[in-house]
């Protein structure tokens, strides 16, 4: 469930965040698939986040609902410094069941605007990014965390994609880590 140096390719329709027409991710297995024109959610986590770890039941969870629609999920780590098979082994450690790729140059996040996580993005066909944000809010805006989630933001907006509605915007702003900063000198090859 690795993608390894994995084309990710999405065509672009005009929109102002538009995943870029080919992100080359990095990964350890072979190639796994290099979906084009196709629908996508990606999760953009980081190993070392708290928060982002504490998300991963609800992330596979959505992204089992997500690949039963045929949308194409991937598991995107933008930290420069993490290995494909950390990477990996963090999947397999979190039960995330989706596949998994490693974007050090943090091309995707760029391009969706991500900078903190852990955040979800869905894309349609033509790479218009038409939901970024969190997942839900069990994390308050100060990073409490509540009993339970009260809005359930990612869901309701993948339910709205996937009936090709309007697709709503998330009730507030993602709490969580920020994405690492990029650093050639930091990267392991």
């Amino acid at each position: 469930m690795f993608c390894h140096a994995a084309i990710l390719s999405l065509m672009l329709a005009q929109s102002a965040e538009r995943l870029p027409e080919r992100a080359e991710l990095q990964g350890s297995k072979g190639v796994m698939f290099a979906p084009s024109r196709a629908r996508a959610l990606l999760f953009f986590i980081d190993s070392e986040c708290p928060v982002s770890n504490g998300y991963a039941p609800e992330m596979a969870r959505i992204a089992t609902l997500a690949k039963n629609e045929g949308i194409v999920v991937l598991c995107i780590h933008s930290d420069p410094t993490i290995t494909p098979a950390k990477a990996l082994a963090h999947a397999r450690e979190h039960g995330l069941g989706m596949d998994v790729a490693v974007d050090p140059d943090q091309v995707l996040a760029k391009a969706a605007g991500v900078r903190v996580v852990p955040q979800a993005v869905l894309a349609d066909a033509g790479g218009r990014v038409v939901y970024r944000g969190r997942i839900d809010d069990l994390r308050t805006a100060d990073g409490k965390r509540r009993p339970a989630a009260t809005r359930h933001d990612l869901r309701d907006a993948l339910a709205a994609f996937i009936a090709g509605k309007p697709v709503p915007a998330p009730g507030g702003e993602a709490f969580g880590c920020p994405l690492p900063e990029v650093s050639k000198n930091l990267r392991k090859e």
